[in-house]
């Protein structure tokens, strides 16, 4: 950019003055004319494609954007979703629910032993009776 400026200053000093201490001649300044057109247009190629390249990168930026309608169907499916594992999960309450109820219907290993005992002593206590009616009845037959 400054050596642009310097050959505009250069051009301006060249034909305002009549001659000048370098043997400026027409042809001269045209060849300057020529080869600051050139960086010009090089500076411009160069602009231009920083602002292609910039223009690409907003595009991708702007697909990758959501939109507000994008943004509401958001919040309201992650409304939806938040509803929905509410609905699926255990309270406090639902767990003291639950456990009452398994509470009711389940016994401790310490009863079942003592129920097994006591039916078993019952079907002992059964045989021995039966053992003891049999033998009395077998002693009535014999002592008739």
């Amino acid at each position: 950019m400054a050596t642009i400026i310097l050959l505009i200053i250069k051009l301006i000093i060249m034909a305002t003055t009549g001659s000048n201490q370098h043997g400026a001649t027409l042809d001269g300044v045209k060849g300057d004319i020529r080869e600051l057109k050139g960086m010009i247009e090089d500076v411009l190629f160069s602009v231009n494609e920083f602002a292609n390249e910039t223009r690409q990168e907003f595009v991708k930026v702007w697909r990758k954007m959501a939109t507000k309608q994008d943004l509401a169907e958001f919040k309201i499916a992650t409304k939806q979703n938040f509803a929905d594992l509410e609905a699926r999960m255990v309270t406090v309450d639902k767990f003291d629910e639950m456990e009452s109820r398994l509470a009711t219907k389940f016994v401790t290993k310490a009863y079942l032993d003592d129920k097994l005992a006591d039916q078993t002593s019952e079907i002992f206590s059964r045989l021995d009776r039966r053992q003891n009616n049999d033998r009395n009845f077998k002693e009535k037959l014999i002592s008739l």
